[in-house]
């Protein structure tokens, strides 16, 4: 449950979920940015069972998990142990501006997800890389909380980490009210942040693209049309399956020739950004 939410904050929907809907056992997790020991406990005094911190360590959310469900059942979860050692990728590395440590950590071997929450951010927050107008409205500012605090969170999931600590100093300055001219440069410095992270990450995405686009001998029986199950693919996105992403890409030159290349780009699209159910509403059109 994220804490920070518009409207109703995770506190107050925790709240609502214990004492509206009593759903006393059920587990929640509060996913908070905030360090003080106040506002965890304000979560915990909510109702919730237990925090992580953004970005977090996906181990620790398991063990958080594990935690919780030994609770419910009254009895340890059988440990799994695997047979060989996990082989480790290197893809992060192919970006300086990320951490390969983080990437790793947060997405295994899974560039392909990596890749499209990295396209979501960048598309999300391409604004916030020119140059920004003073910001004296109260609402205006209210809204810019907002979003240097999500683009706090996602840098971090990426390993972005300039982004996220320009994005955390805005954040800040903003709650702050510090003078215009600190906001404003601290600003800047995250506009230069964006850029750079877009400037580097514009081949290595364009190559992942390319690479999904080009039939390869492994993909000749699917440069086929009739070998593509589109009802298999539109299965996948009408239930908001991630493994769509994967589908999409070894169907991807088949898809093409059935499609119509204008229209296949724009599915890629939207499969990269996901956004499954235009996708969805392409495919069944």
């Amino acid at each position: 449950m994220d804490v920070q939410m518009p409207v109703l904050d995770g506190n107050q929907a925790t709240h609502v979920i214990r004492h509206e809907l009593n759903l006393t056992h059920l587990p929640i997790i509060a996913l908070t940015a905030g360090v003080l020991l106040g506002e965890r406990q304000r979560s915990i005094d909510s109702g919730m069972n237990d925090f992580v911190s953004k970005p977090f360590d996906p181990l620790t959310l398991i063990r958080k998990v594990r935690y919780l469900v030994e609770q419910a059942r009254g009895k340890p979860i059988e440990m799994v142990l695997l047979d060989g050692p996990v082989e480790r990728s290197s893809g992060g590395a192919l970006m300086t501006s990320t951490d390969a440590g983080v990437v790793q950590q947060m997405f295994g071997e899974d560039l392909t997800l990596f890749k499209s929450v990295l396209a979501i951010l960048l598309r999300d927050y391409a604004d916030l890389a020119l140059p920004t107008s003073p910001i004296d409205d109260p609402a205006a500012r209210g809204e810019m909380i907002a979003r240097v605090h999500k683009l706090k969170g996602g840098a971090g999931m990426l390993g972005a980490t300039r982004v996220m600590q320009f994005a955390g100093a805005a954040e800040k300055a903003l709650r702050d009210d510090r003078p215009a001219e600190a906001i404003e440069k601290i600003l800047r410095k995250l506009a230069a942040a964006i850029t750079t992270l877009r400037d580097e990450a514009q081949p290595f995405l364009n190559q992942q693209r390319d690479a999904a686009m080009r039939p390869s001998p492994a993909l000749h029986p699917l440069t086929n049309p009739d070998a593509v199950d589109l009802q298999e693919l539109l299965a996948l996105l009408e239930s908001q399956n991630l493994a769509a992403v994967d589908k999409a890409t070894e169907y991807a030159p088949a898809l093409a020739g059935l499609l119509g290349v204008a229209t296949s780009e724009r599915l890629r699209e939207a499969i990269e950004n996901l956004d499954f159910d235009r996708a969805a509403a392409l495919l069944r059109h």
